[in-house]
């Protein structure tokens, strides 16, 4: 941009380009000095500087008013345009879905993206087509770090603590289920607490630990479990249950939705198990922004249950 350039536009304010839009629209100094609350001579004054940054005689007077010059027609469009942006950024543009583009980031634990994903995508396509959906396994810690990085958009997941600088919003809350193989050589019609303590389990794991929720609940009455295996993965861990005697502790929504898929039966705990929470969580920048407060939206309705698409509790 050349010197020329900065010291004009540092001239032309927002009132010049309301004036300008209004003698467009209206032809009249005295109309527009109405519309706008001012006098005809600051109109005037108005209309002589706009030559001045112009070059251009822009409205010509005639007996019925003035008319536009082909320059002020030339750039009409273009300062509608500015006037529009102004006001879209003071009052917030309301978002229309059907005009969205661009891709939506989201960092979550892989069970909520195997629940989540697929009524989310088919959702979103039928009403804003031009959104596309990055989801990354990330959670917890390495999600907000994340979010505080601008690398996601959103984060979904069992949060221990959110920072004030972070947003949230209670999306559904969710308990445990024991699944086992149909036909599994030790348990047969129900999972009393010796079958539970003696078999063989298989944990998920996303920091590698082998251990988890459920030891800390037995420690606490002197008992332990057998831990064979951890994965970073919920659908591994059904997958490797359905061939195998193996059991695991899992999200109750996610049983429900895939255990028949993977040939699984599902059990209560013979333990007590606290509920937990799953939160939809972004950055406090993205507070205001439509087409984050439009997805949230509808990953709560997801989750909700409405979606077709979404399993329903049993």
């Amino acid at each position: 941009m050349s010197v020329i350039d900065q010291a004009n536009i540092r001239k032309l304010d927002m009132t010049l380009l309301l004036v300008f839009q209004e003698l467009m629209r209206h032809r009249k100094l005295t109309v527009v000095a109405q519309r706008l609350g001012f006098t005809q001579s600051a109109i005037s004054h108005s209309v002589r500087r706009l030559r001045e940054i112009f070059g251009d005689e822009l409205f010509i007077r005639r007996p019925a008013g003035v008319e536009p010059t082909a320059r002020a027609l030339e750039i009409a469009p273009q300062i509608r345009a500015l006037l529009d942006l102004a006001g879209d950024m003071l009052r917030g543009r309301s978002f229309s879905p059907a005009e969205a583009s661009g891709i939506v980031r989201i960092a979550a634990p892989d069970y909520h993206s195997t629940l989540l994903a697929a009524p989310l995508i088919e959702r979103v396509q039928k009403a804003a087509p031009g959104l596309q959906f990055s989801f990354r396994p990330l959670m917890r810690q390495a999600a907000l770090q994340a979010l505080e990085a601008s690398d996601v958009d959103l984060a979904l997941g069992f949060f221990w603590k959110i920072e004030d600088r972070f947003r949230s919003r209670v999306l559904y809350q969710d308990d445990y289920a024991v699944v086992a193989r149909d036909g599994h050589s030790r348990i047969t019609e129900r999972l009393t607490f010796e079958d539970y303590i003696s078999a063989c389990h298989i944990v998920v794991s996303f920091d590698g630990s082998v251990s988890g929720i459920v030891d800390r609940v037995l420690a606490r009455d002197g008992h332990s479990r057998k831990l064979v295996a951890a994965v970073p993965f919920f659908t591994t861990a059904l997958a490797t249950v359905a061939r195998s005697d193996l059991i695991a502790t899992v999200p109750r929504r996610l049983a429900e939705a895939f255990a028949p898929l993977f040939g699984l039966r599902i059990f209560e705990p013979p333990i007590t198990i606290r509920p937990y929470r799953v939160l939809a969580v972004w950055h406090e920048r993205n507070d205001k922004s439509a087409v984050h407060s439009w997805v949230i939206a509808q990953i709560a309705e997801c989750a909700s249950g409405t979606s077709p698409l979404q399993p329903s509790r049993r």
